[in-house]
């Protein structure tokens, strides 16, 4: 089936686009090999549904906001990436990113795109939510502890996205293109998924949630493969996101106290 754009219907103030590319899937990583991403039969599709959107917003001159991840980089060096290095995505799901990052830039109308890192939530399926579960089936985890990055709620962006879209002396168009049209959003701070586990599963012990697990080891990438390679260095710099916007974002440990207290209130009975 070929994605469609939805129909937007009034004269919306912005467009935020929650939709993400779909390079994460497994079918996709498995038949892109077979082609490009514009040829790709669901990568293509999610794109040129991309163009349609973007072509719509920039010819109503109409902000767009759109998420990416910091898998465009390929994770080498050992500084947090800036909005203006240069994208070198390791994997087919970075590489989805990057080629909507590109189309959104090539419609040329006002944008801003979010980059942003190790996303989770007390809902849904993410780190938070496996972790939970592993813990109360297993004895033992053995988590990868060489990949360091910041945790970053799905209520933290949403947050930062709130006070971003929030009327000012100045437009939205105006702000974004202060920015370049590109910026990173996370928690401050940074750990492993090693640190974010130990964290989790302490931080629910805490709140009365009984787990099965008596050990978490620290392990390297190499001992635990997967289908889209991931970054050894995920950390993003927010310099940008405090000196242009004003946004201080909280550490990534405060911002995991109010997932912890939704997941207790579900694990803890």
């Amino acid at each position: 089936m070929r994605a469609k754009p939805a129909v937007v219907k009034g004269s919306p103030r912005s467009l935020v686009n929650t939709k993400g590319e779909a390079g994460s899937c497994s079918r996709c990583r498995r038949r892109v090999k077979r082609g490009t991403l514009s040829t790709h039969p669901i990568l293509g599709d999610e794109l040129r549904a991309l163009r349609s959107c973007n072509q719509w917003t920039a010819g109503h001159g109409i902000p767009l906001v759109h998420f990416s991840t910091d898998y465009v980089f390929d994770g080498s060096g050992s500084r947090p990436w800036r909005e203006d290095d240069r994208p070198h995505p390791p994997s087919i799901y970075g590489a989805s990113k990057l080629a909507g990052e590109e189309a959104i830039r090539a419609a040329n109308g006002p944008h801003l795109i979010i980059r942003t890192e190790w996303v989770y939530a007390a809902s849904g399926k993410n780190f938070l939510r496996t972790i939970t579960r592993l813990a109360s089936e297993r004895k033992g985890l053995r988590i990868v502890a060489d990949q360091c990055g910041a945790p970053t709620s799905a209520g933290l962006i949403a947050d930062v996205v709130a006070q971003l879209l929030r009327p000012g002396p100045r437009t939205l168009a105006e702000r974004f293109a202060t920015a370049g049209g590109l910026l990173n959003v996370a928690a401050s701070g940074e750990t492993t998924w090693h640190g974010f586990a130990v964290a989790i599963i302490e931080g629910l012990k805490a709140r009365g949630v009984k787990f099965a697990v008596e050990c978490i080891v620290p392990i390297a990438t190499d001992d635990y493969p997967t289908k889209a390679k991931r970054p050894a260095n995920s950390r993003l710099d927010l310099t940008r996101l405090t000196q242009v916007f004003g946004i201080e974002p909280p550490r990534w440990e405060e911002a995991l106290v109010l997932e912890l207290d939704q997941v207790a209130s579900e694990f803890g009975h």
